[in-house]
């Protein structure tokens, strides 16, 4: 389990997407979006992070039972 410096009052276990990989997973975590990007080697500048549905930022946190996804960002010229 990643824990961050943020105190969790309860083990967090979230389901996470990752688009660029196809892969889900189930996990335990603390932390905010920016930790598990960086937990997860994934570069804050070519993804998305979205919390149960909506657009979150990177410096939200996450609660138990969460479902994220990290989508690709595609640009086009």
């Amino acid at each position: 389990m990643y824990v961050a410096r943020h105190a969790c009052e309860s083990v967090i276990v979230m389901k996470v997407f990752i688009e660029r990989e196809n892969a889900s997973r189930v996990m335990k975590f603390c932390g905010s979006g920016a930790e598990l990007l960086l937990f997860l080697k994934q570069n804050p500048e070519s993804v998305i992070l979205v919390k149960n549905g909506e657009v979150v930022a990177e410096d939200e946190l996450f609660s138990d039972g969460d479902n994220v996804k990290i989508l690709s960002v595609v640009s086009g010229g």
